[in-house]
């Protein structure tokens, strides 16, 4: 298998923190630093549209506004993540 190096990590880690969306950034925080579930779900939330569907380009290859099936059980897939913990 191979391993990222602690400079491979921290200038994947630093890029990210620097360019990512709200939504990428919360979730490698989550993942990796200690960060907090409900920074991820604030995150999510921006994504949700008022029929309670997930759109506003959450699967950044989907760039629809409206909901899609595609983007909700994308946003369900973060909700499992951080529920199951």
């Amino acid at each position: 298998m191979l391993m990222l190096s602690s400079a491979q990590f921290a200038k994947a880690r630093d890029f990210l923190l620097s360019q990512a969306r709200e939504m990428e950034k919360s979730m490698f925080l989550y993942e990796f630093e200690g960060g907090k579930p409900a920074d991820v779900v604030a995150a999510l939330i921006t994504y949700q549209n008022e029929d309670h569907g997930f759109g506003r380009a959450l699967e950044p290859d989907l760039r629809c506004e409206a909901s899609s099936v595609l983007a909700t059980t994308h946003a369900l897939q973060y909700v499992s993540k951080v529920n199951s913990d």
